[in-house]
């Protein structure tokens, strides 16, 4: 028998502060460690001209995005596993007090209609994983880091999970498992024009609290929008 899904992004859609939670964290802990300020204080320069190249359309979202994703992936070079999993662990418990609790209720009660919950998000894969437990999702997808002879290298291992790499790991994962979907039945939420490929996977798109291209999008389809 098909079972249905509810699919969730992280950033933006289960909670509302976007990426700043996560490398703030990171800057904090290697700031704690090997990290000199100097790389610190390049880096906050570095994210901050990426938004306003962003703001001043000189980048697109989906390209600022990455490029900020790449960039802090290189504050992780040297992290052993260990080191990474209790970065994780700390992340998460941040992020987990500030869910937005309209959207976080909507997942708890999939979860008890019986969907299988599957995180579908930009986030690194460690941290994605830790937030998944968190939360009760059976299936976590986020953008992997390369690890060499145990240690974290700086560099992302394959493309950003972000835009149409979103459907196609979707995609991937169920046709490899020899999963049975039932697509009409199942639900998608998201907050941004890149969560769009993702969304029209399932007969249930929901825009959250949406960017303005995502909310044109969901108007002219007539898609259930949240906030």
């Amino acid at each position: 028998m098909a079972e249905p899904i509810a699919i969730f992004d992280l950033e933006g859609t289960l909670y509302a502060g976007g990426g700043r939670i996560i490398w703030r964290e990171i800057v904090r802990s290697k700031n704690r460690g090997r990290l000199i300020a100097g790389k610190v204080f390049a880096h906050v320069l570095f994210q901050l001209l990426i938004d306003l190249l962003y703001k001043v359309k000189l980048f697109s979202k989906s390209r600022a995005r990455l490029l900020g994703t790449k960039e802090t992936a290189t504050l992780l070079s040297g992290l052993s596993q260990e080191e990474m999993d209790q970065l994780a662990q700390t992340i998460s418990q941040k992020l987990v007090t500030q869910l937005r609790s309209d959207i976080h209720g909507i997942l708890q009660e999939h979860k008890q209609q019986g969907y299988r919950i599957i995180l579908l998000s930009g986030a690194f894969q460690p941290i994605l994983d830790v937030i998944g437990r968190e939360l009760g999702a059976q299936v976590n997808f986020g953008t992997k880091l390369e690890i060499k002879d145990g240690y974290y290298t700086g560099r992302l291992s394959g493309p950003m999970n972000s835009d149409e790499q979103k459907a196609t790991i979707l995609k991937e994962f169920i046709r490899e498992n020899h999963l049975e979907i039932d697509f009409p039945r199942s639900y998608a939420y998201g907050d941004a024009i890149s969560d769009r490929p993702m969304l029209e996977v399932v007969g249930n798109p929901v825009a959250v609290y949406p960017d303005v291209e995502l909310r044109a999008y969901a108007q002219k389809h007539e898609w259930k929008m949240i906030g």
